[in-house]
Order: structure tokens, then sequence, then C-alpha cells
């Protein structure tokens, strides 16, 4: 290496300590010996433990990326409950409407057959329509329903689930937890979801294997599943940390060609 380089990768390590350590204080005496430094204060004299410090700062880094992605997902978790919960509304409004034109259809009905009768039982035949017109008593206005403004237990369940998992990190009663959501909840829609933390608790065990089994298991058994476009990325991101390219590579194009725009894809482009 020539002076320049040997300058530079000198520059380098200096940031890198900087970064690393607080300035050193300024001594009172302006006659300082020299002679007492210890060699470790020299940054250039321990390559061994630059390297560790720097291996240090990047694990930092990849954990607290970790960290966000899984604040992410848990958002769209949150979004894909209150996506069921209009749909689930949508439904009653729908039922109620329909219940409205079988009660004019009714009143309509009756109100033929009292032209055909005498003068009294027209009078008891309006008495009757009255009544089919008078909406039924509640507190409620017909077609809003506050039941489905609240989540349902089956929801409060669930994002108690993963908010302990995302706060406590204990993957391993997180795992247990989930498991037992899907036992109980096997055809709800957030069952796919929950299989998929299982699959985020193990990855984040560095369990790399097991993680990419249970990340197989929402492909398999939710395709439906609004997760599964990470799913697929973070496949092939438990490959990478394997150190089988070739796998995370297939993953990673999967995740490319199969969920085009979504973030998981514009990730999966950055990891290729």
């Amino acid at each position: 290496m020539n002076l320049r380089g040997q300058r530079w990768l000198m520059i380098g390590v200096l940031l890198v300590s900087a970064c690393r350590f607080p300035p050193p204080t300024r001594p009172e005496s302006n006659n300082r010996d020299t002679s007492s430094l210890s060699v470790k204060e020299s940054p250039s004299s321990n390559p061994e433990g630059l390297q560790k410090q720097i291996q240090e700062l990047r694990a930092d880094s990849q954990s607290t990326s970790e960290d966000w992605d899984q604040k992410i997902r848990a958002l769209q978790d949150k979004i894909d409950i209150l996506e069921h919960n209009f749909q689930e509304s949508q439904k009653l409004n729908e039922k109620i409407h329909q219940d409205i034109d079988q009660r004019l259809i009714n009143v309509e009905k009756k109100g033929s057959d009292a032209t055909l009768s005498t003068s009294a039982p027209a009078s008891n035949a309006t008495t009757e329509t009255h009544k089919n017109l008078v909406p039924p008593t509640s507190s409620t206005p017909v077609g809003i329903s506050t039941e489905k403004n609240i989540a349902s237990p089956i929801e409060q369940q669930y994002q108690t689930i993963l908010d302990s998992f995302l706060e406590e990190k204990n993957y391993d009663k997180s795992i247990k937890e989930f498991k037992k959501f899907m036992q109980s909840n096997p055809k709800d829609p957030l069952a796919g979801n929950a299989q998929y933390w299982i699959g985020e608790a193990y990855y984040a065990k560095a369990d790399y294997p097991k993680a990419i089994t249970e990340f197989q298991k929402v492909i398999d058994n939710y395709s439906n599943s609004s997760k599964k476009c990470d799913t697929l990325l973070k496949q092939g991101m438990a490959f990478m940390n394997m150190k089988d390219p070739s796998n995370a590579k297939l993953f990673l194009k999967e995740t490319i060609d199969q969920c085009a725009g979504t973030t998981a894809s514009e990730k999966a482009k950055k990891l290729l």
C-alpha cells in the first residue's frame, strides 16, 4: 500500500474510534509525560479491538433495523384488523337495508289488501301499517353498529399477544401464546398473522432453519394472508443469515415477482 493509501486507512480508523469513544478530558498541565501512555491508547495498535468495535456497531444497527421492521409489520396488522371490521360493518349494513326493503314490501302488500276490505278493517290495516313503519326501539340509529367500533374479543386477544411480543421480547412465551391463539381460532383471518409472528419469533432468536419452516406454513396454509410478501422476504433474509446465497436469491426474487410495488419487494431489490 502506498503512503496515500496508508493515510486514508489511518483516517478511517480514527473516525471509527472517535464515533465509539468520547473525547479525552483536557489535562491540567501542559507538561504531560508521554512516556507513561499505554499502548492501548493508540487506535492503530489494536486492530483486533477495532474490528470488534466495528462488528458491534453493525450488530447494533441491524438490531435496530429489525426492531423497526417488526413495529411496521405490527402496524400493518392493525390495518388488517380495521379493514376486517369495515368489511363486517358493510355486511351488517347490507343486511339491515335488506330487512328494511322487506318491511316496505310487506307494508305495500298489506296496504293493497286493505283497499279490498271494509272501512273498519281498513282502519286496522292502517294501524298495522303504522306499526310496521315504526323502527325498532334502540339508542343506536338504524344502519350503524357500535359493536364493530370496538375490537372483538378475538382481536383484543391477538393484539395483547402481539404487544407482548414487541415490548417484552420473550419469544418463547410469544410462540406458545400465538400457537394457543391459532388452536382456539383456526378459521379466523388473524390465524395466518399469528403463524407469521411465530416465524418472526424464531427469526429473532436466530433459529433461522426453524424460522424458515414456520414461515413456510403461512404460504402453505394461509395462501390469502396479508403476510405472504413479508413471509417470502423473511425466508430470503433467513437464508442470507445462514450463508446460503443461492436459496436467499431464490426467495428474494420470488418476493419481487409476486409482490411488485410492496415494501417487501423494494427491500428484496436492495438485498439482491
